[in-house]
């Protein structure tokens, strides 16, 4: 008797599961439909100019510091930062500052 009241429950409880759901059916198409307004151009065929915008940072393979042999003042640059030399090019040209003596000015050349 036990038993057959288990398996009356179970089937009553199974069964009540299969009424209908009050949930709207969300594949329904909707009853009203809004109207939007739209501006139809003709195709045209244009150049489009293609552009790339890169980030990033630029570094020297090699960095050579230069420095005088005497202690000066610059009177010309010949080179500005980052420019390609070669050997012996004239960096800069300077005159030696000492009180009281005048020196000319001396042109000071790439190492490498």
């Amino acid at each position: 008797m036990r038993t057959s009241l288990l398996i009356l429950a179970s089937v009553i409880l199974s069964l009540s599961g299969c009424g209908k759901s009050t949930k709207p059916d969300e594949n329904a198409l909707p009853t009203t439909v809004k109207k939007i307004a739209v501006q139809v151009e003709p195709v045209q065929m244009v150049e489009i100019a293609v552009t790339h915008k890169i980030t990033g940072e630029i570094a020297p393979l090699w960095k050579i510091d230069v420095f005088p042999k005497i202690n000066g003042i610059v009177l010309r640059e010949m080179t500005g930062p980052g420019s390609v030399v070669q050997k012996d090019q004239a960096l800069a040209e300077m005159k030696q500052d000492v009180p009281g003596v005048e020196f000319s000015p001396v042109k000071i050349n790439a190492p490498v």
